[in-house]
């Protein structure tokens, strides 16, 4: 019996006005948030097999959803990178996923996992760093890993009206163009956010403005009945 439900959100590209794809969260079945689940799991010793079993439904329901060039981009534990190419499906399409680690993970667990990450990037996995400005936000390591995302915590769009804080997300923009990594900005829920954020050069955003945690079969329901007015 499934034992959790996967919702997704929209990641958007405010220029170009559109989806860019939609990230995977879970709850159980009766509604529990996902961090009580993995910390149920801890207690058990199951973290692995939760990680995996999220994975997967997310794949199976998040896919028909996909339109092209869209990713899914799918959270996934520190525990779970050993076997993480073991769990898609046969014919899951690599090349549209992508796997989000969280920057809190401790400085010398992400040296740990460096040539793991290196080596699924080369099957077609992309990659994107969540929570960025939470943790140790090292940039020497930032290079090392194979990053196609940087996702920046909410706090920085809570805070964007304190000027030290626009000028920060300025400077990322800047820094991440240049290496190429596309910036994500996350927890956006106002208009008033998201037009102080393009003005700092933020062009991908997340969050409650752009659209709310859904059932896969309530997008489809939507594109089955066209666009709203």
């Amino acid at each position: 019996m499934q034992s959790i439900v996967p919702r997704f959100q929209p990641i958007v590209d405010v220029l170009a006005n559109c989806n860019i794809g939609f990230e995977a969260t879970i709850r159980g079945v009766h509604g529990e948030p996902a961090q009580d689940l993995f910390q149920r799991a801890l207690k058990q010793g199951q973290v692995t097999e939760l990680d995996r079993e999220a994975r997967v439904v997310a794949i199976e329901e998040g896919m028909p959803i996909l339109e092209p060039n869209q990713k899914l981009f799918l959270n996934i534990a520190p525990q779970s990178l050993a076997e993480a190419v073991h769990w898609l499906p046969e014919d899951a399409p690599v090349e549209r996923i992508v796997l989000e680690i969280t920057e809190q993970l401790p400085l010398e667990k992400f040296k740990t996992v460096q040539k793991r990450i290196q080596a699924l990037r080369q099957q077609g996995l992309e990659w994107a760093l969540d929570d960025f400005g939470m943790g140790f936000s090292n940039l020497d390591s930032l290079t090392k890993l194979p990053l196609s995302y940087v996702k920046l915590d909410k706090q920085f769009t809570t805070d964007v009206v304190n000027k030290k804080t626009a000028n920060a997300i300025k400077h990322y923009c800047w820094m991440f163009q240049d290496m190429g990594i596309r910036l994500i900005v996350e927890g956006v829920e106002t208009e008033e956010q998201k037009q102080r954020l393009l003005e700092l050069g933020v062009r991908f955003m997340q969050g409650y403005r752009f659209g709310f945690p859904k059932l896969a079969n309530e997008f489809v329901r939507r594109i089955s009945l066209g666009p709203l007015p």
